[in-house]
């Protein structure tokens, strides 16, 4: 948390395993084949099973509660788009950088 309210971008790494996909497949409940089966997703144009979109919302979640607004911060929504698929194992780097009070965009 930045108590003076002075920090205006932050970033950091996170190393995405496929047993981090995987597990997340199973807690989620969410066992989509393209997923979790490589067979299954090349049948459908991708290399591996791809990651899910809301395992990268977790990490834009650490990124507002962690870093940037920090430890008060409560979203109250978020917008993403995702532009291609993510597919494990992967190291990602996620950023952000407040555009004016109350508003945080991250990359």
């Amino acid at each position: 948390m930045d108590p003076s309210g002075t920090k205006q971008k932050a970033s950091f790494c996170a190393e995405i395993t496929d047993q981090d996909r995987v597990d997340f497949s199973n807690i989620s409940g969410d066992l989509n084949p393209l997923h979790n089966s490589q067979s299954y997703a090349k049948e459908y144009g991708f290399q591996k099973p791809v990651l899910h979109g809301a395992f990268l919302c977790g990490l834009v979640s650490k990124m507002a509660g962690m870093y940037l607004p920090g430890e008060e911060c409560l979203l109250h929504s978020i917008k993403i788009n995702f532009t291609k698929p993510v597919q494990t194992p992967i190291k990602v780097s996620i950023s952000a950088k407040i555009i004016f009070k109350g508003f945080v965009e991250f990359s």
